[in-house]
């Protein structure tokens, strides 16, 4: 991303009034928003996000973008979406062109959408405390054996218990941590030539890492949302690879599950039903952040009646 394109944002806005709502939110933050009805032939150049509401655009203006924006690889599209049938979005990610979805709940989030479009325009793309009320400081543990899972499993279960969350969101909640830590154990370490070490292990071997890839797990909760990150110094996921597992969960077909030792197994699709937000930060060889966030201001029904957000970002 050019200096050009750094602060700008370009909302395609066909009247809808979750859009002006949005729009108003990133003014405050972002240097210049621009607003367009229609986008005519190609997607500007000089943009560094385009926005828009999924739900607003008929198929062909859909199928239209989509391909609008396979030749405008410096604008990253950030899409809205109150849809139910998020089966709807298994081509965007197949395509490999869906990286961020921000869900909608009746409204934007304002807060998650300055977050994500923050992200894109800076690609200061690291860190869980980004998604928290300032102050808020992250608890947590290093962690090299896979032996540790049942002590990280304890810890997230601990501290959601001493906030008084509801136990079948706290479920949830560990759940993810232990998806987290699997992957960031068995999955991501890599050697020299890029081939996985650990991928094809059962997920009861006893593995260890070194103490410079130690695994950094953190825990926080402002009230609103309980989060959970795991980080890896292998950086070895990849965006394509996460659209790929994502394109099956969003179909829902036969091919949804791997049942492979060491493949993806409930995987992705498991963790995105567990949480209200689904983010991925990778910085390519080097180091992939997961976080998990929770919706916590309601009860267990209200978590689970809300849509659910997706974003991948890349340092």
């Amino acid at each position: 991303m050019t200096e050009q394109t750094a602060g700008r944002v370009l909302v395609l806005d066909r009247g809808s009034k979750h859009l002006r709502r949005a729009t108003r939110s990133l003014r405050s933050v972002v240097p210049h928003v621009e607003v367009t009805p229609s986008l005519g032939d190609t997607v500007p150049s000089s943009f560094g996000v385009l926005l828009a509401d999924y739900d607003t655009l008929g198929a062909e203006e859909r199928d239209r973008l989509v391909r609008m924006m396979s030749s405008a690889p410096a604008t990253r599209l950030l899409m809205l979406s109150e849809s139910a049938a998020r089966e709807s979005f298994a081509d965007l990610f197949t395509n490999r062109l869906l990286t961020n979805l921000v869900a909608r709940n009746d409204d934007v989030d304002a807060w998650e959408l300055i977050v994500t479009v923050q992200k894109l325009l800076r690609r200061d793309v690291f860190g869980m405390e980004k998604y928290f009320s300032w102050g808020v400081e992250p608890r947590g543990l290093k962690v090299t054996k896979a032996a540790e899972k049942g002590q990280v499993l304890g810890a997230a279960e601990e501290y959601a218990g001493a906030i008084g969350i509801d136990p079948r969101l706290t479920a949830l909640y560990c759940n993810v941590a232990d998806e987290f830590f699997t992957n960031a154990v068995f999955n991501a370490p890599v050697d020299a030539a890029g081939k996985g070490r650990y991928r094809n292990l059962e997920r009861e071997a006893q593995v260890e890492l070194l103490p410079h890839e130690a695994i950094d797990v953190r825990f926080a909760c402002d009230g609103m949302r309980l989060g959970i990150s795991v980080s890896d110094p292998f950086g070895s996921l990849t965006q394509e690879h996460l659209q790929f597992y994502l394109g099956k969960c969003f179909r829902k077909g036969e091919d949804q599950v791997d049942t492979k030792a060491g493949g993806a197994g409930l995987g992705l699709y498991y963790v995105f039903e567990c949480l209200s937000q689904f983010v991925v930060n990778i910085a390519p060889g080097q180091r992939t952040e997961m976080i998990g966030l929770i919706d916590v201001r309601g009860t267990y029904k209200d978590f689970a009646a809300r849509n659910k957000s997706f974003n991948i970002f890349l340092a």
